[in-house]
C-alpha cells in the first residue's frame, strides 16, 4: 500500500467511525433519556486527522488501524462527555470491534494491556467513590489500553492526569470554575491518548 492510498484509508475510515460511533452513542443517549445533539460534521474531519496521525507514528500497519480506531473513539468520547456528562457504553462496544479486528494478530497483548490500563483508570474512580471520575472513563480505559498497547496506555494515564490538573489549577486560579465544579474527564483522556501514542513509555529491553 502507498503511503496517499494508506492516509487516504485511514481518513476515510477515521471519518466513517466518527459517524458510526456518534450514531452508537446516540442510542445509548436516548436510552438514559439525555441528548447529544446532532452529529457535528467538523467532528468527521477531527477523527481524519487522528486517525491519519496514529496511522503515520503506525507506519500503516494493522497495529496503528487498531490504535487509531481507539483513539477516535476517544475523540467521540470526549465530545459525548462534554455534550451530556456520558460516555456511552454502546459506543465504547463498536469501537471494541475494529480496535480488536485490526490487533488480533496481538490479540494476547492486547487484552492484558487493557486489564492494566483498565486498573490504572479504576483506582482514582474507586477513591472518589465515582465522584468527578466515573466508570464510563475506567472503561474508556480500558479500550485505549487495548488499542494503544501497554508502553503507550501508561504514557496516556499519566498525561491525562497532568493535563487535567493544570487545567483545572489554571481554571481555579483564572476563577472560571470552583472546587465544587465537575470537570468532564474524557477529553483529558482523549488528549492523553493522542500524547500517549506520540511519546510512549520507554520499557527496557
Amino acid at each position: 500500500m502507498t503511503v496517499p492510498i494508506a492516509v487516504a484509508s485511514f481518513a476515510a475510515g477515521g471519518g466513517a467511525a466518527a459517524f458510526v460511533l456518534w450514531l452508537a452513542a446516540a442510542s445509548g443517549a436516548r436510552a438514559l433519556d439525555v441528548s447529544i445533539g446532532a452529529f457535528p460534521w467538523w467532528c468527521a474531519a477531527g477523527a481524519a486527522v487522528l486517525a491519519v496521525f496514529a496511522g503515520a507514528l503506525g507506519t500503516w500497519s494493522f497495529g496503528a488501524a487498531s490504535a487509531a480506531a481507539a483513539l477516535v473513539a476517544a475523540f467521540v468520547c470526549a465530545l459525548t462527555d462534554l455534550r451530556s456528562g456520558y460516555v456511552f457504553d454502546r459506543a465504547l462496544l463498536v469501537a471494541a470491534l475494529p480496535v480488536l479486528a485490526f490487533g488480533a494478530s496481538e490479540i494476547v497483548m492486547r487484552l492484558e494491556s487493557a486489564v492494566v490500563i483498565g486498573a490504572l483508570f479504576a483506582a482514582p474512580y474507586l477513591f472518589s467513590r465515582g465522584r468527578g471520575f466515573g466508570l464510563g472513563d475506567v472503561k474508556l480505559g480500558v479500550l485505549l489500553g487495548a488499542g494503544l498497547g501497554f508502553a503507550a496506555g501508561v504514557s496516556m494515564y499519566a498525561s491525562s492526569f497532568v493535563v487535567g490538573a493544570l487545567f483545572a489549577l489554571g481554571a481555579l486560579a483564572s476563577k472560571r470554575m470552583d472546587r465544587k465544579t465537575v470537570l468532564p474527564f474524557a477529553p483529558f483522556i482523549a488528549l492523553g491518548a493522542a500524547i500517549g501514542l506520540a511519546f510512549p513509555l520507554r520499557l527496557p529491553a
